[in-house]
Protein backbone atom coordinates (compact mmCIF):
# COMPACT_ATOMS: atom_id res chain seq x y z
CA UNK A 1 0.00 0.00 0.00
CA UNK A 2 2.73 2.22 0.54
CA UNK A 3 3.81 2.13 -2.68
CA UNK A 4 -0.19 3.21 -3.97
CA UNK A 5 0.71 6.06 -1.77
CA UNK A 6 3.44 7.28 -2.79
CA UNK A 7 1.46 7.73 -6.64
CA UNK A 8 -1.24 9.06 -5.49
CA UNK A 9 0.57 12.04 -3.83
CA UNK A 10 3.02 12.42 -7.01
CA UNK A 11 -0.64 11.91 -8.83
CA UNK A 12 -1.97 14.95 -7.00
CA UNK A 13 1.57 17.05 -7.45
CA UNK A 14 3.21 16.12 -10.76
CA UNK A 15 -0.22 16.76 -12.69
CA UNK A 16 -1.34 20.26 -11.11
CA UNK A 17 1.82 21.53 -11.56
CA UNK A 18 1.71 20.51 -15.33
CA UNK A 19 -1.36 22.38 -15.29
CA UNK A 20 -0.34 25.98 -14.81
CA UNK A 21 -0.54 27.19 -18.13
CA UNK A 22 -4.55 26.75 -18.02
CA UNK A 23 -4.66 27.46 -14.69
CA UNK A 24 -3.16 31.40 -14.61
CA UNK A 25 -5.29 34.59 -15.69
CA UNK A 26 -3.85 34.78 -19.14
CA UNK A 27 -4.82 30.56 -19.71
CA UNK A 28 -6.34 31.85 -23.06
CA UNK A 29 -3.26 32.92 -24.57
CA UNK A 30 -1.04 30.23 -23.00
CA UNK A 31 -2.91 27.25 -22.71
CA UNK A 32 -3.20 26.29 -26.37
CA UNK A 33 1.11 25.94 -26.59
CA UNK A 34 1.26 23.50 -23.72
CA UNK A 35 -1.96 21.61 -25.26
CA UNK A 36 0.02 18.03 -25.10
CA UNK A 37 1.39 18.30 -21.85
CA UNK A 38 -2.07 19.59 -20.19
CA UNK A 39 -3.73 15.99 -21.65
CA UNK A 40 -1.49 14.35 -20.19
CA UNK A 41 -2.06 16.42 -16.58
CA UNK A 42 -5.61 15.66 -16.90
CA UNK A 43 -5.24 11.24 -17.98
CA UNK A 44 -2.80 11.80 -14.91
CA UNK A 45 -5.52 13.27 -12.61
CA UNK A 46 -7.88 10.55 -13.45
CA UNK A 47 -5.56 7.83 -13.32
CA UNK A 48 -4.94 9.00 -9.48
CA UNK A 49 -8.64 8.98 -8.64
CA UNK A 50 -8.18 5.13 -9.84
CA UNK A 51 -5.21 4.87 -7.41
CA UNK A 52 -7.42 6.33 -4.41
CA UNK A 53 -9.94 3.41 -5.43
CA UNK A 54 -7.29 1.20 -5.02
CA UNK A 55 -6.33 2.05 -1.72
CA UNK A 56 -9.62 2.11 -0.45
CA UNK A 57 -9.97 -1.43 -1.23
CA UNK A 58 -6.86 -2.31 -0.01
CA UNK A 59 -7.74 -0.29 3.49
CA UNK A 60 -11.04 -2.50 3.37
CA UNK A 61 -9.31 -5.75 2.69
CA UNK A 62 -6.87 -5.12 6.09
CA UNK A 63 -9.28 -3.56 8.61
CA UNK A 64 -12.09 -6.62 8.16
CA UNK A 65 -15.99 -6.31 9.46
CA UNK A 66 -15.44 -4.99 12.66
CA UNK A 67 -15.31 -1.33 10.66
CA UNK A 68 -16.62 -2.31 7.44
CA UNK A 69 -19.46 0.48 7.15
CA UNK A 70 -16.40 3.34 7.99
CA UNK A 71 -13.88 1.73 4.94
CA UNK A 72 -17.03 1.60 2.71
CA UNK A 73 -17.43 5.39 2.98
CA UNK A 74 -13.80 5.24 2.45
CA UNK A 75 -14.48 3.84 -1.28
CA UNK A 76 -17.93 6.20 -1.90
CA UNK A 77 -15.65 8.90 -1.17
CA UNK A 78 -12.67 7.79 -3.97
CA UNK A 79 -15.58 6.56 -6.20
CA UNK A 80 -16.90 10.53 -4.99
CA UNK A 81 -13.22 11.87 -5.74
CA UNK A 82 -13.64 10.76 -9.11
CA UNK A 83 -16.90 11.85 -10.30
CA UNK A 84 -16.06 15.47 -9.27
CA UNK A 85 -12.31 14.84 -10.97
CA UNK A 86 -14.06 14.19 -14.21
CA UNK A 87 -16.29 17.25 -14.16
CA UNK A 88 -12.88 19.18 -13.40
CA UNK A 89 -11.42 17.71 -16.35
CA UNK A 90 -13.91 18.41 -18.34
CA UNK A 91 -13.89 22.07 -17.74
CA UNK A 92 -10.03 22.53 -18.11
CA UNK A 93 -10.82 20.40 -21.81
CA UNK A 94 -13.34 23.03 -22.54
CA UNK A 95 -10.73 25.89 -21.73
CA UNK A 96 -7.63 24.41 -23.55
CA UNK A 97 -10.11 23.90 -26.70
CA UNK A 98 -10.96 27.36 -26.56
CA UNK A 99 -7.63 28.58 -25.84
CA UNK A 100 -6.70 26.75 -29.36
CA UNK A 101 -9.49 28.82 -30.66
CA UNK A 102 -8.15 32.10 -29.62
CA UNK A 103 -4.51 30.76 -30.97
CA UNK A 104 -6.30 30.16 -34.70
CA UNK A 105 -7.95 34.07 -34.33
CA UNK A 106 -11.62 32.39 -33.63
CA UNK A 107 -14.39 33.88 -30.54
CA UNK A 108 -13.71 32.96 -27.27
CA UNK A 109 -16.86 34.28 -26.23
CA UNK A 110 -18.00 33.38 -22.48
CA UNK A 111 -13.95 32.73 -21.10
CA UNK A 112 -14.30 34.72 -18.35
CA UNK A 113 -17.57 32.53 -17.42
CA UNK A 114 -15.78 29.49 -18.36
CA UNK A 115 -13.21 30.15 -15.93
CA UNK A 116 -15.21 30.86 -13.37
CA UNK A 117 -17.16 27.51 -13.06
CA UNK A 118 -14.01 25.71 -13.46
CA UNK A 119 -12.53 27.18 -10.43
CA UNK A 120 -16.00 25.85 -9.10
CA UNK A 121 -15.70 22.60 -10.28
CA UNK A 122 -12.25 22.12 -8.94
CA UNK A 123 -12.75 23.75 -5.62
CA UNK A 124 -15.22 21.27 -5.35
CA UNK A 125 -13.03 18.34 -6.82
CA UNK A 126 -10.13 19.68 -3.69
CA UNK A 127 -12.23 19.09 -1.38
CA UNK A 128 -13.46 15.49 -2.02
CA UNK A 129 -9.69 14.71 -2.10
CA UNK A 130 -9.43 16.64 1.15
CA UNK A 131 -12.45 14.78 2.54
CA UNK A 132 -11.01 11.03 1.20
CA UNK A 133 -7.82 11.59 2.80
CA UNK A 134 -9.69 12.72 6.10
CA UNK A 135 -11.44 9.58 6.13
CA UNK A 136 -8.41 7.94 5.19
CA UNK A 137 -6.60 9.05 8.10
CA UNK A 138 -9.14 8.71 10.09
CA UNK A 139 -10.16 5.20 9.85
CA UNK A 140 -6.05 4.24 9.76
CA UNK A 141 -5.93 6.35 13.40
CA UNK A 142 -9.25 4.21 14.65
CA UNK A 143 -7.88 1.14 13.54
CA UNK A 144 -4.34 1.35 14.10
CA UNK A 145 -3.35 0.20 10.98
CA UNK A 146 -0.32 2.48 11.67
CA UNK A 147 1.37 4.13 14.69
CA UNK A 148 -1.52 6.55 15.89
CA UNK A 149 1.66 9.51 15.44
CA UNK A 150 1.30 8.75 11.93
CA UNK A 151 -2.00 8.63 11.04
CA UNK A 152 -2.45 11.92 13.64
CA UNK A 153 0.05 13.75 11.66
CA UNK A 154 -1.66 12.70 8.47
CA UNK A 155 -5.10 14.10 9.92
CA UNK A 156 -3.63 17.24 11.05
CA UNK A 157 -1.53 17.75 7.44
CA UNK A 158 -5.10 17.54 5.61
CA UNK A 159 -6.89 20.05 8.57
CA UNK A 160 -4.21 22.30 7.58
CA UNK A 161 -4.43 22.00 3.98
CA UNK A 162 -8.18 22.65 4.27
CA UNK A 163 -8.43 25.28 6.33
CA UNK A 164 -5.47 26.70 5.12
CA UNK A 165 -5.62 26.57 1.37
CA UNK A 166 -9.08 25.76 0.34
CA UNK A 167 -11.44 27.53 2.30
CA UNK A 168 -9.99 30.95 2.18
CA UNK A 169 -9.83 30.24 -1.39
CA UNK A 170 -13.42 28.84 -1.60
CA UNK A 171 -14.18 32.15 0.86
CA UNK A 172 -12.32 34.08 -2.17
CA UNK A 173 -9.21 34.81 -0.46
CA UNK A 174 -5.59 33.39 -0.76
CA UNK A 175 -4.31 29.90 0.38
CA UNK A 176 -1.36 29.13 1.72
CA UNK A 177 0.28 27.03 -1.57
CA UNK A 178 2.66 25.43 1.09
CA UNK A 179 0.31 23.52 2.82
CA UNK A 180 -0.08 21.12 -0.46
CA UNK A 181 3.32 20.23 0.04
CA UNK A 182 2.71 19.79 3.51
CA UNK A 183 -0.44 17.14 3.22
CA UNK A 184 1.97 15.27 0.75
CA UNK A 185 4.63 15.23 3.47
CA UNK A 186 1.90 13.59 5.60
CA UNK A 187 1.29 11.16 3.17
CA UNK A 188 4.57 10.19 2.61
CA UNK A 189 5.69 9.10 6.39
Amino acid sequence: MGVLLILQMAGLIVPYVMLHPISRSNWLKDAAAAGGSIRIALVGLLLTCGVAIAISLLVRRFIGRRTSIWADILIGASALMLVLQSIDVLYLLRMLAMSEEHARGLSTTFASELAASRRTAHYAGLASIDAWMFFFYGLLFYTRLVPRSIAGFGFITVALHFFGLLLPMILGGQGVTALGAMMALGHLI
